[in-house]
C-alpha cells in the first residue's frame, strides 16, 4: 500500500480557501431560506427533491 501524498503549501492554501468559501455561502443560503421561506436548508432540499418525484404535483 502507498503513502498518502500529502498538500503541498499552495495546495493547503487553495483548499483552505476553497473551504472558507463554501462555508460563507453555506451560511448565507442558510440565512437567506430561513428569512424568505422559514426553511433550513436540509428542509428545503428534502422538498425539491420530493417536487422531481414521480407523481409529484407541484403546479
Amino acid at each position: 500500500m502507498t503513502e498518502p501524498r500529502w498538500l503541498d503549501d499552495r495546495e493547503m492554501a487553495v483548499w483552505t480557501s476553497f473551504l472558507a468559501a463554501s462555508h460563507l455561502v453555506a451560511r448565507r443560503v442558510e440565512q437567506q431560506l430561513k428569512e424568505d421561506a422559514g426553511l433550513s436548508h436540509p428542509q428545503y432540499e428534502i422538498l425539491v427533491h420530493l417536487s422531481g418525484a414521480p407523481g409529484a404535483n407541484c403546479a
